[in-house]
């Protein structure tokens, strides 16, 4: 892995995010109310050597997005991260794990309800 391979998914997972959030952030503050929900894969909280890259930059999102709720606590808008550690849908290679996608949704809904900031690890 490079710089630049690093830089390529810092660009893509943080300052994406980073940018997103910047761009409602300022009216879900002036309603008092809202919700942020970034997602990763596993990697951004058990590291994987052949995703290295990806996992750096998935975890930045996560520390990003976990300050940032903390940062936020008691304005009313909320942040959650989730790593999503297992196949999407209905099958999964042998030793995977897999949820369809149904369920994962009914998860990131129940995150916003809840309306604490979380991270939270589906696998």
């Amino acid at each position: 892995m490079t710089r630049a391979d690093v830089a390529a998914q810092l660009d893509h997972h943080l300052y994406g995010a980073m940018s997103a959030a910047d761009a409602v952030l300022p009216a879900m503050l002036d309603a008092g109310a809202g919700t942020l929900l970034f997602t990763t894969g596993i990697t951004s909280v058990d590291p994987w050597p052949e995703y290295g890259n990806v996992g750096i930059g998935a975890a930045a999102l996560r520390n990003w997005s976990v300050n940032l709720g903390k940062g936020l606590a008691g304005t009313g808008v909320t942040v959650a991260h989730v790593a999503i550690g297992v196949w999407i849908g209905d099958s999964a290679p042998d030793g995977y794990g897999h949820l369809p996608a149904t369920e994962i949704a009914s998860r990131f809904y129940a995150l916003h309800q809840a309306q604490t900031s979380n991270d939270l690890i589906i696998s």
